[in-house]
């Protein structure tokens, strides 16, 4: 049986991480990398060196996918990113830790003003005003 790598390029902040698991034949976790990303080419030889010259891998990157039907020795599959989320759970996992040691800086998310007490007011009152005008019927809009 073929190693089986699940591999994706995630993101964190501002940088690109290659996050490839490794699974042995009794469907457990053998191996794991976390690299930032330098390219695909880079990609496919850290890929080679993690399972070997022959072996399955799973992605829901597509330039991935596209990139590895041209490497001999790799059984590629194109996957639904909820199926190969554990790349995704692992970058989460040491997140932290990959901020520090890369020096990434958080991005900072600005805030949406709360709206006045006026404005919520009025919705609230257009909002009855539209309900009573339905009635019991349902209007498709």
């Amino acid at each position: 049986m073929r190693p089986l790598i699940v591999a994706n390029v995630e993101q964190l902040e501002s940088e690109m991480f290659l996050v490839a698991i490794l699974y042995g034949a009794d469907g457990l976790c053998a191996d794991k990398i976390i690299v930032k990303f330098d390219g695909y080419g880079d990609a496919f030889e850290r890929l080679k060196k993690l399972g070997g010259d022959d072996f399955e891998l799973y992605t829901a990157d597509k330039q991935l996918f596209k990139g590895a039907l041209e490497v001999a020795g790799i059984a590629v599959s194109i996957k639904r990113p909820s199926d190969v989320d554990d790349t995704r759970r692992e970058i989460e996992l040491i997140a932290d830790l990959l901020r520090e040691v890369h020096e990434i800086e958080p991005v900072i998310k600005e805030e949406r003003p709360k709206p006045s007490k006026l404005r919520g007011f009025l919705v609230k009152k257009l909002e009855k005003i539209l309900m009573k005008l339905r009635g019991d019927y349902d209007y498709e809009i």
